[in-house]
């Protein structure tokens, strides 16, 4: 009788280390109804309001602020307004508060002039093509912070992230 109550003991004992060790490392908190979600864990994201221009005239732009960054932003809890004509962009920088800008670079040097005549602070990133290496140095110099128009989408999304971060650290 011992020996069985032991063995019980020790078994139930085993069942609970194993099913402890196949949720570590902070797996546990992902299960949801006792399966992974497929969705990936995301490190901490600074949120905030984003304005992206999707200048029609300018093919970096268009092209590198898609449907996916878009979505990929508004998934990590950004508020995300997007414009298309040089009008409601102009109307959006004057009337509207954000704190990071994305657009072709011709576009963020008069939207540079509009933010500064309203008084906004909303932090300017240029779209560039790749191939232009003088243009992707002078948006550096100038704005800081540059998306190619070839880079993927997580890398545009991680580029934005860190000027949210970097914005939130010296407000």
């Amino acid at each position: 009788m011992k020996k069985t109550g032991l063995f019980v003991s020790l078994v139930l004992t085993l069942i609970i280390l194993v099913s402890s060790a196949g949720n570590a490392c902070g797996d546990k908190f992902l299960v949801k109804h006792g399966t992974l979600t497929k969705a990936r864990c995301m490190a901490g994201i600074k949120m905030g309001t984003i304005l992206l221009y999707r200048d029609p005239n300018t093919k970096a732009a268009e092209s590198a602020l898609g449907k996916d960054l878009e979505r990929t932003l508004v998934n990590s809890g950004n508020t995300v307004r997007v414009v298309e004509t040089s009008g409601d962009f102009e109307n959006a920088l004057r009337n509207e508060e954000f704190d990071v800008v994305v657009s072709g670079y011709a576009a963020a040097q008069s939207a540079e002039r509009i933010l500064k005549n309203a008084g906004k602070t909303a932090t300017l990133i240029p779209v560039v093509e790749k191939e232009n290496e003088s243009e992707v140095h002078a948006a550096k110099e100038r704005f800081g912070s540059v998306i190619k128009d070839t880079d993927r989408t997580s890398t545009k999304s991680l580029i934005i992230n860190e000027v949210l971060t970097k914005s939130s650290k010296t407000s």
